[in-house]
């Protein structure tokens, strides 16, 4: 059985973004769980305990940066990288300020995307007691 580089939640309401995400980090040892809105990802976070979640902002319902705000104050430990088509400055440091620990814009490079997830996983072991 291969071993698993740690869990990661995707959340975003393109299932193309989700299936393509869940695809490259599987094939890479990663566990992977979807989640097509903002209030699924809240609720998948309630019974899974990923070690990443990567956040897509605009999304139906629930805005990606209302879910940041919560993944923040539910589980501060869990590093957030957010992945959105937005590319507003300003918004990726108001990301920042409130948490997450990368922004990486669409269309990503799947590379990035990889070593931003490493970059996060290796972080979040570092604070572990």
């Amino acid at each position: 059985m291969p071993v698993r580089l740690g869990r990661v939640l995707v959340i975003d309401d393109d299932p193309d973004t989700v299936d393509l995400f869940t695809a490259i980090l599987s094939d890479a040892g990663y566990e992977v769980v979807g989640a097509l809105t903002g209030g699924d990802g809240l609720m998948v976070l309630e019974v899974e305990s990923p070690d990443v979640i990567l956040l897509d902002l605009k999304m139906p319902g629930v805005h990606g940066m209302d879910v940041l705000r919560r993944l923040r104050m539910a589980r501060p430990d869990i590093p957030v990288i957010i992945v959105s088509g937005q590319a507003d400055a300003e918004l990726a440091r108001a990301t920042l300020r409130r948490g997450a620990v990368d922004y990486i814009r669409k269309p990503i490079d799947l590379e990035h995307l990889l070593r931003a997830t490493a970059a996060a996983l290796a972080g979040r072991a570092a604070l572990r007691p």
